[in-house]
């Protein structure tokens, strides 16, 4: 019976520890979950036909050789497209043009030793949290995404237990990355990434609109003529 009792409190107090250590997102001071949680998949699609991708922060040592992107292959991962490479600094950004409703998971290369590929040295973090390797937390989702369209304009109060992150802007969707792969600290502020979603393609009149247009115009300029006359 006092094992039992020890067991139940020992869990308590660790579920009460992680809950304290999992960050917040306030967004004008509302709190804000995520699309997915610690221990849940993420994936996503969006409903535009371009996206624009902002680096907004990297509180990482990793930041050199952190390669952030996207893949379409979901449950498999080798359908890539690059975001953000080792070289970007905020607050670069990046369009893309991903049709309405395509399917997405998201993915994070730490390239320990720079050679553009996965090998053994390095981590593969995927929102689909069975893809990833070489981590010691398989099970863990290193990708915190939030939908934050409805606010518009906002400020953004991300906390965790090591820096916390504050931001004015207009985003549809913050991501929050933790790339600690080796001892992690769950603060899913190394990379901090703003997605603001757009048409891409601009209203241009149809040929028949810009005919009957054309002739408004110069029946315009006629009965400008007769007028002078």
């Amino acid at each position: 019976m006092k094992k039992t009792a020890l067991a139940i409190a020992t869990l308590t107090i660790l579920l009460c520890s992680n809950a304290m250590a999992v960050p917040t997102l306030r967004v004008d001071g509302i709190f804000t979950n995520p699309m997915a949680h610690a221990v849940q998949d993420l994936t996503f699609s969006f409903g535009s036909g371009q996206q624009t991708w902002t680096l907004l922060a990297e509180y990482t040592n990793w930041n050199d050789v952190n390669n952030f992107g996207l893949y379409t292959d979901l449950g498999i991962g080798n359908v890539q497209t690059g975001i953000f490479g080792g070289t970007a600094s905020p607050v670069s950004s990046v369009t893309t043009n991903f049709a309405a409703g395509t399917p997405l998971g998201m993915y994070l290369l730490n390239d320990i030793n720079n050679n553009g590929v996965y090998d053994g040295t390095d981590s593969y973090l995927f929102s689909q949290r069975s893809l990833t390797r070489g981590s010691w937390a398989y099970e863990h989702q290193w990708f915190q995404m939030y939908n934050v369209a409805s606010f518009g304009e906002s400020d953004y109060y991300f906390n965790t237990t090591t820096e916390d992150f504050r931001y004015h802007g207009d985003f549809d969707y913050l991501i929050f990355i933790d790339d600690d792969h080796t001892s992690a600290n769950w603060d899913h502020n190394d990379m901090i990434v703003g997605v603001t979603l757009s048409s891409s393609v601009p209203s241009v009149p149809e040929p028949a609109t810009l005919l009957l247009f054309g002739a408004g115009l110069a029946g315009f300029g006629v009965a400008r003529r007769r007028k002078r006359q």
